[in-house]
């Protein structure tokens, strides 16, 4: 009986291997068909793809540069801004100076010009006696 099972055992075991190697066939040809079909495909050279992306990075590159001049000039331009106010503020503080200097000037002038009426005056006035009084001598001695 032993004989018998191992001779059935035996062409099981063969059956086993002709499947295992059905399927490593099958396996092996669907790999085969793959590869066939990858090294079939139409595979684009990739220089254009790898020199448009060269392209667009110098593309970003040129654009972050400008947006930091443009940064910079935007802080140069906050900065007139408040020169600007500054300079204006200025302006406005000269000329109230100036207005008050030209009072001044007015003022002094005016004071002057009265100064010197009364000093004309006085001297006129001094001078009236003296004519007069040069007259007095003038007429005892004719």
């Amino acid at each position: 009986m032993e004989g018998a099972a191992s001779e059935g055992s035996g062409s099981e075991e063969t059956s086993k291997t002709r499947e295992v190697l059905q399927l490593e066939k099958n396996c092996s040809l669907q790999s085969e068909n793959a590869t066939l079909s990858i090294i079939n495909t139409d595979l684009s050279d990739p220089v254009p793809a790898l020199d448009l992306g060269q392209q667009l990075q110098l593309k970003v590159q040129r654009i972050q540069d400008i947006e930091t001049e443009n940064q910079k000039l935007w802080n140069t331009l906050e900065e007139y801004k408040k020169e600007f106010a500054e300079v204006k503020n200025q302006e406005v503080t000269i000329k109230a100076l100036k207005e008050k200097m030209n009072e001044y000037e007015q003022t002094l002038s005016s004071k002057a010009e009265s100064l010197a009426l009364g000093k004309e005056q006085k001297l006129l006035h001094g001078k009236g006696k003296e004519v007069s009084g040069d007259s007095k001598i003038v007429g005892l001695q004719m």
